[in-house]
């Protein structure tokens, strides 16, 4: 009697561990993170591009303005000339040039 629940036991602990062994559960969930890591990846490169883009962009528009006011003042405009609202069709509180309030 003690060597069959000896042999039932051993059975069942072999059953046991080859069922663990061909469960692929934890496989199919380990290359479903994979996947979903590599699609945030993507998608995070593609955001890290959009920002450069748009980093690059803002750059070169304040070199682009940086040189104009540098020109103006190498012409003897000066910042109180009042070339300064020439390098922008609005200044920072919303008015034209010509002193009209702006459409945003």
């Amino acid at each position: 009697a003690d060597l069959t629940g000896r042999l039932h036991a051993t059975k069942k602990s072999t059953k046991d561990k080859g069922r663990r062994m061909t469960d692929t559960t934890p496989l199919i969930r380990i290359k479903t993170a994979i996947q979903t890591v590599r699609e945030e990846m993507q998608d995070m490169d593609v955001r890290i591009g959009v920002l450069g883009h748009l980093l690059l962009q803002s750059q070169l528009a304040m070199a682009k303005r940086n040189k104009k006011r540098l020109q103006q003042q190498q012409r003897g405009g000066g910042l109180g000339g009042g070339h300064y609202d020439d390098l922008d069709s609005e200044d920072e509180e919303g008015f034209d040039d010509d002193g009209e309030e702006g459409q945003y």
